[in-house]
This record gives structure tokens, C-alpha cells and sequence, in this order.
């Protein structure tokens, strides 16, 4: 019985140890002229959040925020003993009214300063293609599952992204998981429900209506090329679907 005694006793004299040990370095570190020099500087590489906005049943896209993670920085600036900017490590402040928390909502717009190019059902697909491929651009192809049928080895080559219009059925075997759905499957589609904000006809209408956070339909190709040249001169990024519903910074 002693014996028993004995153990449960250094058993607990070492748990003690332990917590002891563990306290006394969390008060050296929190001491620690470095550790107190991150924490004066961190508020200085706050980046803030920008919460979504929903209206009625659309969503338009928040940008998360970044700030310092002060123990990991710590951690990594420790094994130099100075303060680096470069070994900052950041975490991300999650924004109001976020997608994850919206899948009911259709994407329409973002707060980014990006746009995103859809095309329905184009009959120059190919033509379309090669410019997206010659300007370094990905987007997206709003199709039917006839028209997908007829075209589906170019779509699948160019690897832009799919947004379908009808027969989800058909669209969640053949594509898995690499799809959307337009906004006329809305309540018919447990997906990301996408839907343009403005639709282009030609020229005109792009320098009228432009505006950063777009979805824009493009409806006639002919002068794709200028559209691009266009709004890659106001500086505005074009970037497909799977990017422009990625909320982090």
C-alpha cells in the first residue's frame, strides 16, 4: 500500500513539475523583448475583413482579413533572435455574412478588384478558347447538357470552369465535383448558385458597365479580344469562377 502511495505521489510531484515548468517558460516568453516587439507591431499589419452583403436572395462576396498570429511568429522569429518581417505568419479573420455560411444566396458580385467572364452556349467556342488561352485567362462556360454533349472534349481540355443551366442529374455524375449552377436552378441545386451581374452585347455596353466585382455574360464574342485588352487596362484582374468565390485576400 505504501508502495502505491509511493507512486501516485511522484506521479503527482511530476504533473506539478510539469505545470510549473510550463508556466515559468509561457512568463520568460511572454517577456521576451522579441515577443513584446511583435506584439507592439501587430497592429500594423492588420489587415481588416470586408463583410459580405446579402440583398433579397443574393450574395455579394466579403473579403476575409489577415493578422499577425503572434505565438507562431514568435516561435519562427526566435530561432534567428531578431525581428524579421518576412517570417510574420498570419491567420485569417473570418468576415460577416460569408458564402460558407450563404449557400442559399446566388453569387452575383465580390469586393474584389477582379471580374469574371461567362459564356452561354457560344457557338465559337473554339474561337473563344484560343483567345482565353493566348491572353493567359481562364473563365467559365454557362451550358445545357445538349450543348455540353456536343463540344464536351473542348470544354474538358481547356479546363475553365463549368456553370450549367439544366439536368443536374446528369451534370453531378458526369462532372463530380467540378461544376456550378446558374441562378435558373435555383431551390433545384444544393450547389454554389452563380448568376452575372451585367450582360455584354458589344463594346459600348462593356465601357458603360464595367465595374469591379462583375460577373460578366458575354454574349456576343466577336471583339473578346478588345473586351479583355479593356478591362485589363483599368487595371481589373479577370479570373474564372472557382477564383471569384474565393473570399480570402
Amino acid at each position: 500500500m505504501k508502495k502505491i502511495f509511493r507512486n501516485i505521489g511522484i506521479l503527482a510531484l511530476a504533473c506539478f513539475s510539469f505545470l510549473v515548468t510550463d508556466e515559468t517558460i509561457s512568463v520568460v516568453k511572454e517577456s521576451d523583448k522579441l515577443m513584446i516587439e511583435i506584439k507592439e507591431k501587430a497592429a500594423s499589419y492588420l489587415v481588416g475583413s470586408v463583410d459580405g452583403k446579402i440583398t433579397d436572395k443574393y450574395i455579394k462576396l466579403g473579403i476575409s482579413g489577415l493578422e499577425i498570429d503572434i505565438s507562431k511568429s514568435y516561435d519562427q522569429m526566435k530561432k534567428i533572435g531578431y525581428f524579421n518581417e518576412t517570417m510574420l505568419v498570419y491567420k485569417n479573420i473570418k468576415q460577416k455574412n460569408s458564402l460558407i455560411d450563404n449557400k442559399d444566396k446566388i453569387v452575383n458580385s465580390n469586393f474584389k478588384n477582379e471580374v469574371s467572364l461567362i459564356f452561354k452556349n457560344p457557338d465559337n467556342l473554339e474561337k473563344i478558347l484560343s483567345i482565353l488561352n493566348n491572353n493567359d485567362i481562364k473563365a467559365s462556360f454557362l451550358v445545357s447538357k445538349d450543348y455540353y454533349l456536343n463540344n464536351f472534349e473542348k470544354l474538358y481540355k481547356s479546363s475553365n470552369d463549368i456553370i450549367i443551366l439544366d439536368e443536374y442529374k446528369f451534370f453531378k455524375k458526369e462532372l463530380k465535383n467540378n461544376f456550378y449552377c446558374y441562378s435558373s436552378l435555383y431551390r433545384k441545386c444544393p450547389r454554389i448558385i452563380i448568376e452575372n451581374s451585367i450582360e455584354i452585347n458589344e463594346y459600348k455596353d462593356l465601357k458603360e458597365k464595367l465595374k469591379k466585382g462583375n460577373i460578366i455574360l458575354i454574349n456576343n464574342s466577336d471583339y473578346l479580344d478588345i473586351y479583355i485588352k479593356y478591362i485589363l487596362s483599368k487595371g481589373i484582374k479577370i479570373v474564372n469562377i472557382t477564383d471569384f468565390i474565393n473570399e480570402k485576400i
